[in-house]
């Protein structure tokens, strides 16, 4: 049995998703929010609320078990990038675009 979950177009990169997600990955459910309540992350906030989605959405099932979840697998993709009219100022004298970029987090979960 499975539950999953996606947040789409979430404000934070996905490199420093990833960094979060490396944390909980393969880790049962209730010690990866344990974990995360205390991560000191701000994507540490969206993965929590996604897993406990995800957590919600598998006792939804009607062959829902009492077992414990664990995360099998965890992804963060990368979403549109946003680039307004804003320039940073960079070597010899160019200018580079403000890129906001964006993500993508898909979860699931399954029973031990």
């Amino acid at each position: 049995m499975q539950g999953k979950a996606t947040i789409r177009y979430i404000k934070c990169s996905p490199r420093k998703m990833r960094q979060v997600i490396d944390l909980v990955r393969n880790q049962e459910v209730e010690s990866a929010l344990n974990f995360l309540t205390h991560l000191n992350k701000g994507a540490a906030k969206e993965v929590r609320k996604a897993i406990q989605s995800a957590l919600a959405n598998a006792k939804q099932s009607p062959e829902a078990r009492s077992g414990p979840f664990y995360i099998s697998k965890i992804t963060a993709d990368e979403g549109p990038t946003k680039t307004g009219r804003r320039f940073r100022a960079a070597a010899m004298g160019k200018g580079v675009r403000i890129r906001k970029r964006q993500t993508h987090l898909a979860i699931q979960l399954e029973v031990r």
